[in-house]
């Protein structure tokens, strides 16, 4: 049964019943029932849609992964294909393509899905299509540079081998034809036209002709250089004309330069060689020296030569065979001549009343220049001599009574003679004359560098002979003929006076002032000692003091610590020297050398002459060497005397016989020479306590 409504002032009103009964404003169940699932499907679809998108994008990215992965793979393949020189570059081409290939088959297998394989495929197609063109441009350059490569090492070939059968002109040009077609080749691989390429075998033939005249002048073929020069000038271009001509140009101006001093040396012909024994003589006979060499003239001045007064008319002849080289006047010398003797020796002849010879002729000793006279600057009749060594003057009164040149002077020639010879040739030009006079001195210089050799051995061929006699050497003839022959002129006229000593009733005297010189100077001054010819002092020397002054002087020039030890000891006596104990000075030669003596002796047996001495080693000997020791001396008329000396005045004789056995036996145990210093270095030892 219904329920009847009831009112309540809370709720809503009752409505009319025709409200109640309308048919309803909103959807029905049905509709919201399809609506919902109609919303359904379309969320379903949106779903779908967005799950379709994403998969799209996965397979973007997947094919992306997988492309990057492929051009990782290529660029290796790429860098080991590329890597390939020349004619393997092709094959190198073929092999990367494969790799290419299967690398990305490789990354197409890995796709996730087939669109993705799909998009893979189409992305690395635009990759292989760039790689395949590196690829090959890299095939065509290599191939390319190598076929040029080879086309040059054909042509290089080609023009070595013309080189080296230049003397055949089929080969030369056989080789020519080979190179140049090398050359056509490779200029047609680059792509040149007619023209330059033309160009280009023109230039190869040529520089083969230049190559072929240079390798010829470097292996000294010069004529061979000259000749084909000549002959295939034609066929070079201006550059290598121009480089072959400068090739050339210093073989020919040596040629030339030589042909040209020999010409102008023969113009003045050898200077003759003095007679066997001649010497140098005075300038006139019965002269008199009014005024030496070096006088001091005043102001500053000295007189350069020596004046040999003589009457008026007197003949007035060289010192010495000879060339005249000069003859003339002028107002201080007057009329005057210059004779070359050779071996850098010139005098002149001053003050003459006429000239009796001319410029080129030869003399003697016996040709007269003309008569003593009086022109000039003069206050009498007179002749005033320069004598000049090497151009720079030297006394003429030290040549006179001198041997004259030897023998080989004959080789000599005049040089001012040629150099008047090539300035007086008006065909030549200034360098053509500087290439000839430079030529003249190297030949002048040859000659006298031969010379110098050929005496220094002479004379050391001939000091050993006269050492080896000793006393015995009496005269010239017994040192061989081949030697004697080379000798030097200060050698012959030292070892010929040495000779007349040694024959003379009277012999060299020991110790003299020449010797004690010479071993102060081997002290003092080493170095200088070791350039001395000795033999210039034989003459003055026993045949003992020769031969150890000789072999001070080999010791010396051996170097090693000699030079330094020498000094250091010398310096020790003069520094620490007093003036009692009378060792420095001139008049004390002989002691300074004997405390030099003994001072060495210590030295060398504390240091064996490997090391320099210590300062307390110098002290040590410097004061062994100037002790006082005592010495028995014989007594004035009969008996001994006991004397006390300082230790460098002591002599062998003043030790004991049997200490000086057993002195002697000392020494040789320790491997020491027997010495005079060595015996009174251990025996002053052994008398002070040492």
């Amino acid at each position: 049964m219904p329920r009847a409504p009831v009112y309540s002032p809370t709720t809503q009103g009752v409505a009319p019943i025709e409200a109640r009964f309308r048919a309803p404003s909103g959807p029905t169940g049905g509709e919201m029932v399809a609506r919902a699932l109609d919303g359904v499907g379309q969320a379903l679809q949106r779903h779908a849609e967005v799950k379709n998108a994403l998969a799209i994008e996965q397979d973007k990215a997947d094919a992306g992964t997988n492309a990057v992965a492929f051009q990782d793979a290529a660029g290796q393949i790429l860098a080991k294909a590329k890597a390939s020189r020349g004619f393997d570059a092709g094959a190198a081409y073929k092999s990367a393509e494969e790799e290419l290939l299967k690398a990305r088959e490789q990354m197409l297998g890995q796709s996730r899905s087939p669109r993705a394989r799909e998009l893979l495929k189409s992305r690395t197609d635009g990759f292989l299509a760039t790689y395949r063109a590196e690829l090959a441009q890299h095939e065509i350059t290599q191939t390319r540079e190598a076929a040029e490569e080879s086309y040059i090492s054909q042509a290089t070939k080609a023009r070595e081998e013309a080189a080296r059968q230049w003397l055949s002109i089929d080969a030369v040009n056989a080789q020519i034809e080979l190179g140049r077609g090398a050359i056509r080749d490779k200029e047609r691989l680059l792509g040149r036209d007619e023209a330059s390429i033309s160009e280009a075998e023109h230039e190869y033939e040529s520089s083969v002709h230049r190559g072929i005249v240079e390798e010829r002048n470097a292996q000294g073929d010069v004529d061979g250089a000259l000749d084909y020069g000549r002959a295939n000038l034609g066929k070079m271009t201006l550059a290598d004309k121009t480089a072959v001509s400068a090739t050339l140009r210093g073989a020919i101006e040596t040629r030339q330069a030589a042909g040209d001093a020999d010409w102008a040396i023969s113009q003045g012909g050898p200077v003759p060689a003095a007679k066997p024994g001649a010497k140098y003589s005075a300038p006139v006979q019965n002269g008199r020296v009014t005024s030496t060499y070096g006088v001091d003239r005043g102001k500053g001045r000295s007189h350069n030569g020596v004046d040999f007064a003589a009457p008026e008319g007197s003949a007035v002849t060289p010192m010495g065979d000879g060339v005249v080289v000069a003859v003339g006047s002028d107002a201080r010398s007057g009329n005057f001549v210059i004779v070359d003797h050779g071996n850098g020796l010139t005098t002149s002849y001053a003050h003459l009343g006429t000239h009796s010879v001319q410029r080129g002729d030869r003399v003697t000793s016996g040709t007269k220049l003309g008569p003593v006279g009086m022109t000039g600057h003069t206050t009498g009749p007179h002749v005033h001599v320069v004598a000049r060594q090497n151009g720079k003057p030297v006394d003429p009164l030290q040549f006179i009574g001198q041997n004259a040149p030897s023998s080989q002077a004959a080789g000599e020639w005049d040089k001012r003679s040629a150099y008047a010879a090539i300035d007086n040739n008006p065909d030549w030009s200034f360098e053509r004359k500087q290439r000839a006079k430079e030529w003249v001195d190297r030949e002048f210089s040859r000659k006298d560098s031969i010379d110098a050799r050929e005496e220094r051995e002479a004379d050391e061929q001939a000091k050993k002979v006269v050492l080896g006699l000793g006393d015995n050497f009496k005269s010239l003839d017994q040192i061989p003929k081949a030697v004697r022959d080379r000798m030097s002129i200060d050698a012959t006229a030292s070892f010929s006076d040495m000779a007349k000593a040694n024959a003379a009733p009277k012999p060299v005297a020991a110790n003299g002032a020449e010797f004690l010189r010479l071993q102060r100077l081997a002290i003092e001054a080493p170095e200088q000692f070791a350039g001395l010819d000795l033999t210039r002092s034989a003459s003055r020397l026993t045949p003992g003091e020769l031969a150890r002054l000789d072999a001070d002087q080999a010791k010396i020039q051996r170097g090693g610590n000699e030079v330094s030890i020498r000094s250091a000891i010398a310096g020790h006596i003069n520094t620490f020297a007093t003036p009692d104990m009378h060792l420095t000075g001139d008049k004390n030669k002989e002691d300074f050398i004997e405390t030099f003596g003994l001072m060495q002796a210590n030295i060398l047996q504390a240091t064996g002459g490997k090391r320099m001495p210590t300062d307390k080693e110098l002290e040590d000997a410097f004061s062994l060497a100037t002790r006082t020791v005592v010495a028995k001396r014989p007594g004035l008329l009969w008996g001994t005397n006991e004397k006390s000396i300082p230790a460098h005045d002591l002599t062998v004789s003043d030790i004991p016989q049997a200490t000086l056995g057993q002195i002697d036996a000392a020494l040789r145990r320790n491997g020491l020479p027997v010495t005079d210093a060595n015996r009174i270095v251990l025996y002053v030892e052994g008398v002070s306590g040492r």
